[in-house]
């Protein structure tokens, strides 16, 4: 296993414990699945991960996630994505960051590359976004008819 795929697997299992400790329970999806998590309710999620750093040629701070396998984006058997946005060991101590940032979006995304910079996270597209669990279990009850009340 190199070092991305470790890193990978990392952001995968933590992201399945933060879903687990907001009352998301979850599981990992097969090898061969082109999703990476699972959820009681069969809600398919895949996991993006990225370190904090410069990602434009004006060095702004943010993340950049691929969305594309081989160039082509393919959201048909993906319910959800969640971007882990990693704080980084250099960056996030400067900038007295710990956690990583969530971002639970709906599929589907039609880019093949999402930038998210600091301003757009706290005050732009991705706020919406931000650590929000809920939507998949919203998106579970509207998906089931059930009228259980949503409480994470």
């Amino acid at each position: 296993m190199d070092h991305r795929s470790k890193e990978w697997f990392k952001a995968q299992t933590r992201v399945g414990a933060w879903l687990h400790g907001r009352g998301v329970s979850v599981r990992t999806a097969g090898y061969y699945a082109p999703f990476d998590l699972i959820t009681d309710g069969n809600t398919r999620i895949e996991v993006k991960f990225a370190e904090l750093r410069p990602i434009n040629p004006a060095k702004n701070l943010g993340w950049a996630f691929n969305i594309h396998r081989h160039g082509k984006v393919s959201n048909g058997s993906v319910d959800f994505y969640i971007f882990r946005c990693e704080m980084g060991k250099r960056i996030g101590k400067l900038m007295g960051f710990s956690n990583a940032i969530h971002l639970v979006i709906p599929s589907p995304i039609d880019k093949t590359v999402i930038a998210v910079s600091l301003r757009s996270l706290i005050r732009g597209q991705w706020a919406q976004y931000l650590n929000n669990p809920k939507a998949i279990l919203e998106f579970e009850k509207r998906k089931n008819g059930s009228e259980k009340e949503v409480t994470a």
